[in-house]
């Protein structure tokens, strides 16, 4: 399938679920967005179900783009590979509130994603797997080189079989330092549509790199 086929296959998935589950009724807290998307954050880590959920409806009422926002970077970097249906419905709902609206509402769907992602199983290997390509000292020369190799080249390191934070780097500039800059990385504009396009003629799982497109689309605009 390719990349609108695949979401679409996992917005049906995502209605589906919606349909049979049971929002929770609203219980905000009197907390600023900046506090709440950080309880959101921690509560679904630690999988406080509860907790998670007034954290969701206090951003739902004050700041619903922070709320969608936050749950887009939760699903990567707290649950990842662990359980990647999760972090595929989550990315599907990122797409605005038109199509949340079709998926069910949008309480409704973001109470049912904060309720999955606090009781799905978690792995942080690849927030873990970020900060080791950017801080680990035996990468600093690659850090300097990186940031002026050809698209390509670095792409032909994320595809090879040298050592894993070594290609997360590559990775890392391929698609560009400037969404989210770092005091540990050089500024690089990056080609994010010709990174995700590659991945998938190297032969890359199909569904894992349009959902990756997807939310870096979403996430990192």
């Amino acid at each position: 399938m390719n990349g609108p086929d695949i979401l679409s296959h996992t917005r049906e998935l995502l209605a589906t679920a919606v349909a049979r589950h049971r929002p929770s009724t609203h219980h905000p807290l009197n907390v600023s967005p900046y506090v709440a998307m950080s309880l959101l954050q921690k509560a679904i880590r630690r999988g406080e179900q509860a907790l998670a959920l007034r954290a969701a409806a206090t951003l739902h009422l004050s700041d619903p783009a922070r709320l969608w926002r936050r749950l887009g970077v939760i699903a990567p970097e707290d649950v990842g590979v662990a359980d990647l249906e999760t972090l595929f419905v989550v990315t599907a709902a990122l797409a605005g509130n038109t199509v949340r609206g079709r998926l069910g509402g949008e309480w409704p769907v973001a109470s049912y994603l904060t309720s999955r992602l606090a009781r799905s199983d978690k792995c942080r290997a690849a927030d873990d797997l970020l900060l080791a390509a950017q801080r680990h000292p035996s990468l600093a020369h690659e850090g300097r080189e990186f940031a002026f190799l050809p698209t390509r080249e670095l792409i032909e390191i994320t595809t090879g079989s040298g050592p894993l934070p070594e290609r997360a780097l590559a990775l890392g500039y391929a698609l560009g330092t400037g969404r989210r800059p770092s005091k540990h990385l050089q500024f690089r504009r990056g080609e994010p549509g010709l990174v995700f396009d590659e991945l998938c003629e190297r032969g890359l799982p199909h569904t894992v790199v349009e959902i990756a497109r997807e939310n870096f689309r979403r996430c990192f605009r």
